[in-house]
């Protein structure tokens, strides 16, 4: 076929469209011409796609455990450094259950601004590689490069807010609890 065209490529930016792109291409050019998606190109390119996912899954739930962590730990230092707080507010007749919330309303605040810092930087500097052009790599034994440009899916954003939301109230939980059991006379007495 000298001197004839063999083959399209269209470029999609939302690689989760291409299925649809291509049945609306399908529809286009009929049945004499044959429409492949990259997965049907290239079946190991996305498994390959799929083991990163997973990959980069199980990178997320480890930080989210560390996060998880490092909130106890603020949380628990609240707690031994307000002791004597805590003892006053109880000796006055301030409740149980409402330093509890008050602990609990104080994770939250973390988690709240947290997430919107997290998020809000996270876009940042997806925005600053993916406007520079991605990132380019040489693949060990290839000649050739590619370019790794970032996305931040906005799907993806709802659910990590909220995972981080629900693992800070779960960490705070514990704190908040052995805040409201101090016994007044000896959280005075501390220090």
């Amino acid at each position: 076929m000298k001197g004839q065209v063999t083959e399209f490529l269209i470029a999609v930016d939302d690689r989760e469209q291409a299925e649809a792109i291509a049945r609306e291409v399908r529809t286009i050019v009929g049945a004499e011409l044959e429409v492949q998606t990259w997965r049907e190109l290239r079946p190991a390119l996305a498994n390959v796609v799929r083991v990163q996912e997973i990959i980069l899954g199980g990178v997320g739930v480890v930080f989210l455990i560390i996060a998880i962590i490092g909130v106890i730990n603020t949380m628990l230092m609240s707690v031994l450094e307000r002791t004597r707080e805590i003892g006053t507010m109880m000796a006055v007749g301030v409740r149980r259950q409402t330093i509890t919330l008050l602990f609990l309303l104080e994770g939250v605040a973390l988690a709240i601004f947290g997430g919107a810092f997290g998020v809000g930087l996270a876009w940042t500097l997806v925005s600053i590689v993916a406007g520079r052009g991605g990132i380019r790599m040489n693949p060990p034994g290839s000649e050739s490069f590619f370019e790794i440009i970032p996305a931040l899916p906005g799907w993806l954003i709802f659910p990590t807010v909220a995972a981080t939301l629900i693992g800070t109230i779960a960490a705070a939980a514990w704190p908040a609890w052995r805040a409201s059991q101090l016994r007044p006379v000896e959280a005075l007495r501390a220090h």
